[in-house]
């Protein structure tokens, strides 16, 4: 299989969703007929499961102990704020004394209670049980969890209903709806599904409560809402720009802000349980509040109708790593057993490929799979192109660490700003290099955009801080600051749940100036996708209102810059890490097949070139194809990623999987994700890469210099071969990255007419790293002995009567003939002049792992 073929098997639409649904549990619109039918069994389930928890407040099929997955309170409505903030130990002592789990398991993190992703401050740190690797160590792992536990949670509780249905049926045609019914969802977001459902409203429902906004519960609209009018009318829009977003993470976290959290407020505002505040106000008590659950069934609608969109991008097995989180849930238990009952999908983090595995392929669908935006009709993400933009693909253009304090914003009491710089003093990103890179004409119709990972501490009450791309001039111009705070559709808004407020902080919500003590600061992480858009030369907005860039030429010099505002002088942004990003799946991205962000990332310092960032393309072949340097193209990515695939689960080798790495990547999408096999990308990330290229030659090495004398390596090694030739790889030591080797005292540079004879010759060859090959349609797998301190080593190949090299002045072609697809990752192209260029002839991956012989 080639990688024409493997786009080809992907391309046809009942392939266009990066998501397998189960046909058999269709989610409804609440307001559609059968929706109503699944919010009458909705509302007996409810009603079932509150029977439980009144007679066991810890009955592990109740509302109180599902609800409390999420986050629990005291429970007590009489008094209800004395557990409306937590530490851990508080957590702890109030599951042992009610029943809901062992203190220990609490401390230790092995249980479900307060899983909700917002309670990262909580579990942050956790020392997990004995025998587990896993812990939490990331400030806010929002971002990769929030979407996906919700989803996964939704799930789970969907069984759970069901099974208090089961116990309750009457008869075959009780159970028969039972085992079909799936939660509605409620799409306020359309206008004509402005208006709470009737049932919710209704006093003698399970679904109501008094603890919810008064006005909703009298059945005023959603955009009508006090407060709420014109912010509401606005969340359509707004919502839609998170689904336009070609990055997981910038999709969740556009989602979570708008309109989840914002539902979340204008639901729970003057509740009157928590003081003014009602249930859907606190993350402790949100999902005590029916609506809740439809609220969340809509939020997951959201990501499952991303899914089948043109932007779709797969969550991966880094992002995860990276932010380890408890997917732990409650199934039901035959003897009602909680430890039976615990179902840990990734305990802390250490099974991040079964949570990609839970979340695409959901036990359910959608009447619906699209939204108003993105008709079913459309086309939708192909699944190799969405695969192959894993995070190791996305380079990092730079790092900034932030400290600078806010500053009060001149003539708007309350409000202030911060100036970050989105890229250092060596790579100052210009107007003029922005526009190149984000200019749709220049680039087919897929142009760059910048994604930023941004760190920051909101205080708590929840403070709101708004992100907008810029530039220097205009964020220092005070009447464009004035335009921003009194624009509240334009930047990106973060702000959190409510996690307890004391009363001091509940009298003074933007100033700690009247207590005696600061606020809680709550670390946060948004993950923004600035997009595409600029400001036009006639004043008109940007398409999406992250980016607000003049598009004419007065200050092509003028730096970009990200500007923050916010209600609190206490909000603090501690980093900001930009990437480079494109969008493989739009229409005309096939194009052409060359990857220049690839290109970018090798050449970093191409951004701030004018020429490069107008034609990538077109740059390299002036000034680098006549060096020898490889063009990138798409599928080497598909190569890295299907050897990464086989090199994290070699026993598939063993089964007979093609040692294509295309036909591998049809094998994880056809069967390993499902199956929670490892897709291999965060090895990609995570490895040491021992291999480089040299930029002026495109020379590669195999660099073991830096080892320590008392430092051994092994090497496990997967061969693929995806043509004709069986060629045979070695590889031989050389003294400099321009590929110069020393026989008998002598350099020879590979120019010189002896150098292949030499290179190869026994003397210089590297025997435990030599006759590597593979037959067609198998991979191999080979173990290296252990080796030590080698120097520099450099690979070649001998295919029928030739030896290709690395350095193209030593082959009769003049051109180089291997790549480095990945991190120890090279692939060999086997045919004289290039043949098709695409380097994957031959693959080669390296696992290398290295330990230190104790001196003696």
């Amino acid at each position: 299989m080639n990688f024409s073929e493997l786009l080809g098997k992907y391309s046809s639409s009942e392939n266009r969703s990066l998501e397998n649904w189960n046909p058999n549990r269709v989610r409804h619109n609440v307001y559609s007929p059968e929706g109503k039918d699944a919010l009458l069994l909705f509302d007996k389930a409810v009603g079932l499961m509150k029977e439980r928890s009144l007679k066991n407040p810890a009955d592990l099929l109740g509302w109180n102990y599902q609800a409390g997955i999420h986050g629990i309170w005291n429970l007590d409505y009489e008094k209800p704020d004395s557990l409306q903030t937590q530490t851990r130990a508080q957590l702890a002592d109030f599951a042992e004394e009610k029943g809901f789990d062992t203190r220990e398991n609490v401390l230790n993190g092995n249980t479900v209670l307060n899983n909700c992703t917002h309670f990262t401050a909580m579990w942050n740190g956790t020392n997990l049980t004995p025998g587990t690797t896993a812990k939490v160590n990331n400030p806010d792992a929002s971002p990769a969890n929030f979407i996906a536990w919700h989803r996964l949670y939704l799930q789970y509780f969907e069984e759970i209903a069901r099974e208090n249905l089961r116990l309750n049926a009457k008869n075959a045609e009780d159970l028969a709806n039972t085992e079909t019914w799936a939660l509605p969802y409620w799409a306020y977001l359309n206008e004509e599904d402005v208006l709470m459902p009737d049932i919710f409203r209704d006093t003698g429902s399970n679904l109501y409560t008094p603890y919810r906004n008064p006005q909703l519960n009298a059945g005023t609209a959603l955009t009508q809402l006090t407060n709420y009018s014109g912010a509401a009318a606005n969340w359509p829009k707004q919502t839609l720009q998170g689904l336009n977003k070609n990055n997981y993470m910038a999709m969740g976290t556009l989602i979570e802000n708008m309109p989840h959290n914002q539902f979340h407020v204008a639901s729970g505002t003057d509740g009157g349980l928590f003081g003014d505040e009602g249930l859907m106000l606190l993350t402790s008590s949100a999902a005590f509040d029916p609506i809740f659950w439809v609220h969340h069934s809509f939020i997951d609608k959201l990501w499952s109708a991303y899914n089948a969109s043109e932007n779709a991008n797969y969550a991966f097995k880094y992002d995860f790593d990276q932010n380890p989180w408890n997917y732990m849930f409650l199934k039901p238990s035959p003897d009602g057993s909680l430890e039976k009952a615990k179902d840990k999908i990734s305990y802390w983090g250490n099974n991040s490929s079964n949570v990609i595995s839970k979340i695409y392929n959901p036990d359910y669908s959608y009447d619906y799979p699209g939204t108003a935006t993105n008709p079913e009709s459309d086309p939708g993400p192909n699944k190799v192109l969405s695969i192959i933009q894993a995070p190791a693909y996305r380079p990092v253009i730079s790092e900034i660490k932030w400290s600078e304090a806010l500053k009060p914003i001149a003539g708007n009491a309350g409000q202030y700003s911060s100036i970050i710089p989105l890229t250092n003093n060596s790579l100052a990103l210009t107007v003029r290099n922005y526009l190149n890179l984000t200019n749709a004409q220049k680039h087919n119709s897929n142009p760059f955009d910048l994604v930023s990972e941004v760190e920051l501490l909101l205080p708590n009450p929840p403070a709101k801080a708004t992100f907008l791309l810029t530039t220097t001039s205009l964020s220092s111009n005070p009447k464009f600051i004035e335009y921003i705070v009194n624009n509240p559709t334009l930047g990106l808004s973060v702000q959190g749940l409510s996690m307890g407020v004391d009363e001091c902080h509940q009298k003074n919500p933007t100033s700690h100036s009247h207590c005696n003590h600061m606020p809680m600061l709550m670390p946060t992480t948004a993950i923004i996708d600035f997009g595409y858009s600029v400001i036009q030369p006639d004043g008109t907005d940007g398409e999406y209102g992250y980016s607000y860039v003049p598009s004419d030429d007065s200050k092509p010099d003028d730096q970009i810059v990200l500007l923050m505002v916010s209600n609190s002088a206490d909000t603090r942004v501690s980093s900001v890490t930009t990437s480079l990003n494109q969008n493989f799946n739009k229409n005309s991205s096939n194009d052409s097949t060359f990857d220049a962000t690839a290109y970018f990332a090798r050449f970093p310092g191409l951004l701030t070139n004018p020429e490069a960032t107008a034609n990538p393309e077109a740059y390299f072949e002036k000034y680098d194809k006549g060096k020898g340097i490889v063009a990138p193209e798409l599928n080497f990515r598909a190569a890295a990623t299907g050897m990464a695939y086989l090199m994290d689960n070699k026993k598939l080798l063993e089964v007979g999987i093609s040692s294509s790495p295309y036909a591998a990547i049809s094998n994880y999408l056809d069967n390993g994700q499902m199956q929670g096999l490892s897709l291999g990308d965060s090895s990609l990330i995570k490895a040491k890469n021992y291999f480089r290229s040299n930029d002026n030659s495109g020379g590669i090495i195999l660099d073991f210099s830096a080892l320590r004398i008392e430092e051994k390596i092994t090497a496990d090694i997967i061969i693929g071969r995806d043509a004709s030739y069986k060629p045979t790889v070695g590889f031989y030591h050389v003294k400099d990255d321009l590929g110069t080797i020393t026989i008998d005292g002598i350099d020879y540079t590979p120019s010189h007419s002896d150098y292949a004879s030499l290179a190869i010759s026994s003397s210089n060859l590297f025997d435990e790293l030599t006759g590597l090959n593979a037959n067609l349609g198998f991979a191999e797998y080979r173990q290296a002995i252990e080796f030590d301190r080698t120097g520099k080593l450099a690979p070649f190949a001998l295919v029928n009567d030739n030896i290709f090299f690395s350095f193209a002045d030593a082959n009769i072609d003049n051109i180089n003939h291997f790549y480095i697809h990945g991190a120890n990752i090279i692939g060999l192209e086997d045919m004289l002049y290039g043949g098709d260029t695409d380097f994957d002839d031959t693959l080669l991956g390296f696992k290398f792992e290295s330990r230190v012989i104790p001196s003696v």
